[in-house]
């Protein structure tokens, strides 16, 4: 099928480096074929500066001049390449939010369709701890919105009472399973791994605490049984709560930080 008899797409979206849940989603999302199923453009929105991932969301000059350039960039590509659709994922930080909602202002001014990924299980709480100006924002902007994304059930069930019944879709992340089942039959037949591994960012909103806690119950039962968690860093207010947690754990020399 020719690009002229297909939906035109733009995605605003950051893509890896820096490696990220939502940069990833993406590299899968478009690796899985929206080049080839739609008339597909990237308005990529990566911060290519060397720094600290806890200041990805948050106010500053340099984001401010960054989220300036990634709105004309956007105009730009609206006057010239009109798209139908907009796609794009909606932060859970403040000033991420308020820009994620102006890219949706801008979009739907050049009359485009928009649909918006919700790809983080805080969105509700962010929701809920906000301002009163900033709720009516974010409501305004589901409001406008064509459908809104979510990775799981769970996600879905929490936005009940702000978002429209139907408005919502369940839109899995897009690794396939299979390769990984075909694996763990295998690994059947073996003496079954005691190795318990956590891999992501080492947050106490990323359920590293719990994941603690309830390897304290396996290890009571499992001899020889072991915990790895392996990633970065990125609120230095979790580092201390986290450590302590593993420290004070009866298993603290089961549990190991890579």
């Amino acid at each position: 099928m020719s690009d002229r008899n297909k939906i035109k797409l733009l995605a605003i979206a950051p893509l890896p480096p820096p490696v990220g849940g939502v940069a990833e989603v993406f590299k899968t999302l478009i690796e899985g074929g929206l080049r080839e199923n739609f008339d597909f453009r990237l308005l990529e929105i990566s911060d290519r500066r060397k720094r600290a991932l806890s200041t990805q969301g948050r106010f500053s000059i340099g984001n401010l001049m960054l989220g300036l350039r990634h709105c004309l960039q956007l105009i730009w590509r609206l006057i010239f390449f009109r798209p139908y659709l907009v796609y794009l994922s909606y932060s859970s930080t403040k000033w991420a939010a308020i820009r994620d909602a102006l890219f949706v202002s801008l979009a739907r001014i050049f009359r485009a369709e928009v649909v918006i990924r919700l790809d983080n299980s805080m969105f509700r709480e962010f929701y809920n701890n906000s301002s009163g100006r900033l709720k009516r924002r974010i409501r305004k902007v589901i409001d406008s919105v064509k459908s809104l994304h979510v990775i799981g059930e769970s996600l879905k069930g929490s936005l009940k009472s702000l978002v429209p019944e139907g408005k919502t879709q369940v839109i899995p992340n897009g690794v396939e399973s299979e390769p990984y089942l075909a694996i763990a039959d295998k690994r059947e037949l073996r003496e079954p791994t005691r190795n318990i591994i956590y891999m992501g960012w080492l947050t106490v909103e990323k359920g590293v605490l719990d994941l603690v806690k309830a390897f304290d119950l396996v290890a009571e039962q499992i001899d020889e049984c072991h915990l790895y968690l392996a990633g970065p860093w990125v609120w230095d207010r979790d580092t201390n709560v986290i450590t302590c947690s593993i420290q004070e754990s009866p298993h603290a020399d089961r549990i190991h930080l890579l």
